[in-house]
């Protein structure tokens, strides 16, 4: 089959020719498409395959069928992506743990301006699962489907697709604006929060509790080196070492080991000296940390203080509540749907970041005394 990636389903594999056929006006709105056997004959694919893609093409309304004369294009040429009036939402909720998922929180602020927009808007959502071949054909859903605007969080390893999907868009005039994570390309507007400023805020939080000997544990090496957050966590870390004169010990700079901390931490308190402090580069690695520790019978903060980013409320209910980095995905949510909307209206201008300041909850994991002292990344 022409195009042929072996980790792709096949009959997705046909539905992505196909489209792209129409676009490329081999096959015309109102046009007939070749016909299931000469499919099969075409791409060298079962008859199930044909039937499985012309299926959900019909389903997404891309194609439609007329008893006894065949599968037909959709559309009608020329229709412009605002005169549906819907928004696309395409977020990696399944991708994780639903209750930590920042696409899920973030939903909620989207929702709520949608539903106060005047007049409302439709909100098409998708989920991605966090996989990016599942994310560039959410993409192109809603791109056919001529929505007026996308919001797109990102899966942090999207690929070469996402990009294609993403250029599609702007060319038949679908303005889209990037939630919590940026992409390298293309560029685009961007709504999340200030990752590196926040990381170093908590690392100087650290500080100020008396620790020198930090160790950052982040995601599994893969994940961190396709991940912006990730990696600007990673940089805020490094840039207050620095402020603070404290030299980057790589060894106190941990990757964890297929999804789990155990290893990370083993290699940790082997270090000599031991560091005395640890942050998680996220909500997940925080709670397996904090399981981990007290599995070896040390005491959090004596033995080892532990702070996270990405407050969740499970961090204000351990038996010693995590202090915490706090991200507002709802107001993320909120102003991201507000730029989208000047986007779609053209009153926007160059694309434009904006990254929110997080808020330092600080808790008695780094031995801060009550429910919690909170302030705002400088």
């Amino acid at each position: 089959m022409p195009g042929l990636v072996e980790q792709t389903p096949k009959y997705r594999q046909l539905k992505r020719l196909l489209v792209e056929q129409i676009d490329a006006g081999r096959y015309a709105p109102g046009a007939r498409i070749a016909s299931e056997n000469e499919l099969v004959r075409e791409y060298g694919v079962s008859k199930h395959t044909v039937l499985k893609a012309l299926t959900e093409l019909v389903s997404e309304g891309a194609l439609y069928r007329e008893q006894g004369r065949g599968t037909f294009v959709a559309g009608t040429p020329g229709r412009k992506a605002a005169e549906t009036g819907a928004i696309g939402v395409v977020v990696p909720i399944l991708g994780g743990e639903l209750t930590l998922s920042p696409a899920f929180r973030a939903l909620a602020g989207i929702s709520q301006a949608a539903e106060a927009a005047s007049p409302p808007r439709r909100l098409l959502l998708s989920d991605s699962a966090g996989d990016p071949g599942r994310e560039a054909d959410r993409l192109e859903e809603l791109r056919r489907e001529r929505v007026a605007g996308v919001l797109l969080q990102p899966c942090f390893n999207s690929g070469p697709r996402t990009v294609t999907a993403l250029n599609r868009l702007r060319k038949d005039g679908i303005p889209f604006v990037l939630v919590d994570h940026v992409l390298s390309e293309p560029p685009a507007d961007f709504v999340g929060t200030d990752d590196r400023r926040g990381a170093a805020a908590l690392t100087e939080h650290l500080f100020a509790q008396g620790h020198r000997r930090i160790a950052h544990v982040t995601l599994p090496k893969t994940w961190y080196r396709d991940s912006a957050p990730a990696r600007d966590r990673a940089a805020g870390y490094r840039d207050a070492l620095q402020a603070a004169g404290v030299a980057f010990d790589e060894r106190w700079f941990q990757h964890r080991v297929k999804d789990t901390c155990t290893e990370a931490l083993r290699r940790i308190l082997r270090c000599e000296p031991r560091p005395t402090a640890l942050f998680a580069v996220d909500a997940f690695t925080a709670f397996v940390l904090y399981r981990e520790i007290r599995a070896r019978g040390l005491r959090i903060p004596e033995d080892l203080a532990l702070a996270g980013f990405d407050d969740v409320p499970a961090a204000a209910m351990l038996d010693v509540p995590l202090t915490m980095m706090e991200q507002d995905f709802s107001r993320i949510g909120a102003l991201a749907f507000q730029r989208l909307g000047e986007l779609i209206r053209n009153v926007a201008g160059e694309p434009r970041s904006v990254r929110l300041e997080p808020m330092l909850r600080a808790r008695r994991s780094t031995g801060v005394q009550g429910q919690f002292a909170e302030r705002r990344a400088p």
